[in-house]
């Protein structure tokens, strides 16, 4: 499993998101997502109690094909994620297993990864202002480097350029992996939930800059593999009168990076938690 490259989500037509927060108390509200769209398709969050997502549920035509169970430590933080395949009689199986460790300040520090592909851990480093800057990956049960990300922010907390450190002929090597030519002004749809911008950025290893990228060029699909020719995404971007993202439009391929496709509707539903 390598885990480490950045996914980037690449969709065909139009990705419609609509996000609805409305209170009259002036007490701050905070929105978290419910459920996502893709078509016939659908990725529902389910909550406890307290509001922690604890279970991510994945439908294809209506019919669940996954899952990822949440469980939290002692602080409430994010420390397991379980991914199980649901088989068609309903059966349940374990695809992969993972175990996030923090370190002293409350940041993800270690991600330890079980899986068909084998055991894989990478350590997180982040910079003076909490952001992730660089995730190193080692395999096997002696840990041998199978790659590294940088990442690169700009004074708006977006990420212009990502590198790579692979092997190249037996030597290793930082190479340009992608570069990001254009943010909006609007923050993720889960930037409400800490739960989630752990498992995205941190265990699925999504982008972790602050808004919405809008265009890339992108040169290596993972730490083995590079584009032959580079492959250029863009998006348009429509919001909401809360300002929340609304939709995006790209004609670029729909394979996402991790082997899951997309297709062309998304939207996305959220509950409001009163902020303590």
């Amino acid at each position: 499993m390598n885990r480490r490259p950045v996914l980037i989500p690449i969709f065909i037509g139009c990705l419609v998101a609509v996000i609805s927060c409305h209170n009259n108390d002036p007490a701050p509200i905070v929105c978290k997502p419910r459920i996502l769209y893709f078509g016939t398709d659908s990725v529902v969050y389910v909550s406890n109690e307290d509001q922690r997502i604890t279970t991510v549920l994945y439908y294809v035509a209506g019919r669940q094909t996954k899952q990822d169970d949440f469980t939290y430590n002692s602080n409430g933080k994010l420390e397991t994620l379980a991914k199980l395949t649901i088989l068609v009689d309903g059966t349940k199986s374990l695809e992969s297993h993972h175990t996030v460790a923090y370190g002293s300040d409350g940041l993800p520090a270690t991600l330890i990864t079980d899986s068909y592909s084998g055991h894989f851990i990478t350590e997180f480093t982040h910079d003076g202002k909490g952001r992730l800057t660089h995730a190193e990956t080692g395999v096997g049960t002696d840990n041998w480097f199978l790659g590294s990300t940088r990442y690169e922010y700009d004074g708006n907390g977006n990420i212009p350029k990502i590198y790579y450190t692979i092997f190249v002929n037996g030597e290793s090597k930082e190479v340009l992996a992608r570069e990001n030519l254009s943010f909006d002004e609007s923050e993720k749809y889960y930037v409400n939930s800490d739960e989630l911008k752990i498992s995205n950025e941190y265990v699925y290893g999504y982008l972790p800059n602050r808004n919405n990228c809008l265009g890339s060029t992108v040169y290596y699909y993972s730490y083995q593999q590079h584009f032959s020719s580079p492959l250029s995404v863009t998006f348009t971007a429509g919001y909401n009168d809360e300002g929340l993202i609304r939709s995006l439009e790209s004609n670029g391929s729909a394979q996402l990076y991790s082997g899951e496709v997309c297709s062309t509707t998304f939207s996305i539903a959220v509950v409001n938690k009163r902020a303590r």
